[in-house]
């Protein structure tokens, strides 16, 4: 891949907005689709949780070919771990023209943009589950709710970390465990570098 980044950005016979290294909107397409895939999966998951007048029509729905489509949703992670995987790596390739990007001070700089752009959002979404739902909710299945979060009582520390996934061990005692793809995803950006740089020498 380096190679070929290297040979378009050399190649004057190529148009700039033609390079392949350069034009790479198909990422957000995918993104685009696996992202309305996942909330029209989950959409259909969040039904099993609620009370619902047509409980037999959705059992038989859920044996019908069509219905994949819903249960495919959970392959939508992987996709958005492979475009950013690959987009990471593309943009240390783009930057690495010079043989510079894999300095120390770079590579905590990448560090610090990865950790701080997920940080405010991760701890805003806890805090509003954690202590503005409770006082807007209500229903017939509320309990189910405080159910679902009573692990953030002594665990919400453990998301801020993202070992959520880790520990503790047990799924009950989790913070908010259905966020298990968001320390997933930073532990894949922040592997990038070091994996690039071992690779770069061989």
């Amino acid at each position: 891949m380096r190679t070929a980044v290297n040979r378009e950005m050399n190649d004057e016979t190529i148009n700039p907005d033609k390079r392949i290294a350069q034009n790479l909107g198909v990422f957000n397409g995918i993104k685009g689709m696996a992202t309305i895939l996942v909330v029209w999966g989950i959409t259909f998951y969040f039904v099993w949780y609620s009370v619902v007048s047509n409980q037999d029509e959705l059992d038989s729905m859920t044996n019908t070919l069509t219905f994949n489509c819903v249960t495919m949703a959970v392959y939508t992670v992987p996709v958005f771990f492979m475009v950013s995987g690959f987009l990471q790596t593309h943009a240390f390739l783009q930057k690495d023209i010079d043989g510079q990007m894999f300095t120390g001070s770079n590579i905590a700089k990448y560090y610090f943009r990865k950790v701080f752009r997920y940080m405010p959002l991760n701890i805003t979404a806890m805090l509003a589950v954690m202590y503005i739902l409770p006082i807007i909710g209500s229903g017939p299945i509320w309990d189910k709710f405080e159910v679902a979060i009573a692990g953030c009582t002594n665990n919400w520390w453990t998301n801020i970390l993202w070992i959520n996934n880790v520990y503790p061990r047990s799924y009950d005692d989790k913070c908010l465990p259905w966020t298990w793809f968001v320390p997933c995803y930073v532990q894949l950006s922040l592997l990038v570098p070091p994996v690039m740089a071992i690779f770069k020498k061989l």
